[in-house]
């Protein structure tokens, strides 16, 4: 006769409990078995209940803190820019942090995350600091995180670490840069398209492979979602929407006319830009540049006359 008894806390058992009934006259299992076989006893009709006050019904759950998984970001390419996913975290500017174990599920912040203006610092226990100043968590997951880098980060390498309910990860260096600009991307058959949209606010592409998108003509005024331009105010969920000068753009290798460059909303940017007259057909690279620092090679922009 055997009773087990499992006692379960989040996917963590204690090992079952066997207690085995023997027959006083029983000498070993060999005995044991004799005596079933000639049906001295049965453990069924003499055991009739279980004590519900009994030592194990009350046994201590182990150590939540002990079963809790430790966190590992990537050590290469770990922590990367938000929109260009290369190297440069801005102040203020949204950052990627890739690993195993980051988080216990998949989910962005909610308003009940956030107290007044002041974005969150935590999701389901998952925080993260750089240069040991906590950042601001907008998505977590157990392979990625996003984030807002914090404020008044100095240029230089930063070590980046995150906390998964007080258990710590491993520590990644990244680079700081007060200019890492770069638009938020799309891509659709290995080609790499801007986020941007017409004056209809419809989003720009090739139709022909992505139904619903919009093209854009020579003259007309584009807008552009993008990051890094400069460093951000960080932790409010309505910064002041302040422009920048000094940043440029070209499409196609024709400079563009830039009408507004500047921060929109947490850690975002927007350039309204005139795309050139004399801009060819199909896919255009679209440079950003900013602070004397361009955005990495391969976005376009899909042109139609």
């Amino acid at each position: 006769f055997s009773r087990r008894q499992h006692r379960r806390n989040c996917g963590r058992f204690i090992p079952a409990l066997t207690v085995l009934f023997l027959n006083s006259r029983a000498q070993g299992q060999s005995a044991l078995f004799t005596d079933m076989d000639r049906g001295y006893w049965d453990a069924r009709s003499k055991v009739t209940s279980w004590p519900g006050g009994d030592q194990f019904s009350s046994f201590p759950d182990a150590d939540a803190k002990l079963s809790r998984v430790t966190p590992n970001i990537r050590g290469r390419e770990g922590v990367v820019n938000g929109a260009t996913f290369d190297r440069g975290v801005v102040s203020g500017n949204w950052f990627t942090i890739f690993g195993e174990d980051l988080a216990p599920d998949t989910r962005t912040w909610a308003g009940a995350d956030s107290v007044g203006d002041a974005l969150p610092q935590a999701l389901d226990g998952v925080s993260v600091t750089v240069d040991g100043k906590p950042a601001f968590v907008y998505y977590i997951s157990p392979g990625q995180i996003n984030a807002q880098a914090p404020a008044g980060l100095t240029p230089g390498w930063k070590r980046v670490e995150v906390s998964r309910n007080g258990i710590e990860s491993n520590g990644v260096m990244t680079h700081v840069v007060n200019n890492a600009p770069g638009a938020i991307t799309y891509s659709v058959g290995g080609r790499t398209f801007a986020v941007a949209a017409n004056a209809a606010n419809a989003v720009l592409g090739d139709p022909s492979v992505t139904p619903g998108t919009a093209t854009c003509a020579p003259g007309d005024t584009i807008v552009i979602y993008c990051m890094g331009l400069g460093t951000a105010p960080a932790g409010m969920a309505r910064p002041s929407q302040a422009p920048l000068s000094g940043v440029t753009v070209s499409i196609g290798g024709r400079a563009a006319s830039v009408g507004f460059a500047g921060l929109v909303s947490p850690g975002l940017f927007q350039i309204n830009a005139i795309v050139p007259n004399g801009t060819g057909n199909g896919d255009q690279e679209l440079v950003i540049t900013s602070g004397g620092v361009r955005s990495p090679k391969g976005v376009v922009v899909f042109v139609r006359q």
